[in-house]
């Protein structure tokens, strides 16, 4: 019995200090192939790397040198962000800091973002600053090819249903907001996956926004789903069975 209560509180110490002191600092490659008959042959093969919720800030200034080292290794075409770029305060020195590493992120078709709920004016400047477009409007995008895909917020579609659509939103609860035709493929953050996954039970924080889906990936009906679990983390420095990672589609022209 002795031996067993000892054996739990060194396993306990040991999730303890990973959840704390490791995970948080790793971060995570997730690569995934994505087949629709409308992704134009132009973009057969294309790229996306998808990241988010950075909640960079004073205090807890994460590694962007092995952020941008790791999105770059992948040779993006597109590069997303689906908001909270930042969360609280940041120095002068900080922000130089981030517009120089977010401005080597190198991707040929273009760097696209969005806003989330924690960023302001700031954000927005320093995203604009180092080469990403803020989406407002849709935007078509061609590939040598005469057919474009669409990349827009807040899914607002209007007679795409032959067009390969991309809809970026930070909070994936908000898809219940849409009205009329779902996009091909909705890309999203916000809901940090939990930060503390547990297996077979999935996550364990569910915050406002991301209350039904905090996973990695949904399906509805003819729309796919994919959530970034974020690089930063929530009120509490933590992260168990869900390191900070990025994801990778390559987009496969059927």
């Amino acid at each position: 019995m002795k031996k067993l209560i000892v054996f739990l509180v060194i396993l306990l110490v040991l999730i303890f200090c990973y959840s704390f002191y490791i995970a948080p600092n790793i971060i995570l490659v997730k690569e995934c192939s994505i087949k629709n008959e409308l992704i134009p042959e132009g973009f057969n093969g294309t790229k996306i790397v998808h990241f988010s919720d950075l909640l960079y800030n004073n205090e807890s200034a994460k590694n962007l040198e092995e952020l941008i080292r790791k999105i770059n290794e992948q040779k993006p075409n597109i590069t997303v962000f689906t908001g909270d770029l930042l969360d609280g305060k940041l120095s002068n020195k900080n922000k130089k800091q981030l517009i120089k590493y977010l401005k080597n992120i190198k991707s040929d078709l273009g760097k696209y973002a969005i806003l989330g709920d924690k960023d302001s004016k700031l954000s927005e400047e320093i995203l604009i600053e180092t080469g990403f477009i803020i989406i407002e409007e849709p935007i078509y995008l061609y590939n040598n090819d005469l057919i474009p895909i669409i990349i827009l917020n807040n899914c607002d579609l209007e007679n795409t249903l032959e067009t390969y659509s991309i809809c970026l939103i930070h909070k994936p609860d908000d898809i219940k907001n849409i009205n009329g035709e779902m996009p091909s493929l909705i890309l999203a953050g916000h809901s940090l996956g939990g930060q503390i996954r547990i297996p077979f039970w999935g996550a364990l924080i569910k915050l406002n926004g991301a209350k039904k889906y905090s996973d990695n990936y949904y399906k509805i009906n003819d729309s796919q789903m994919y959530i970034s679990y974020g690089i930063g983390n929530g009120n509490i420095n933590i992260r168990l069975f869900n390191e900070p990672s990025i994801n990778v589609y390559r987009l496969i022209a059927k």
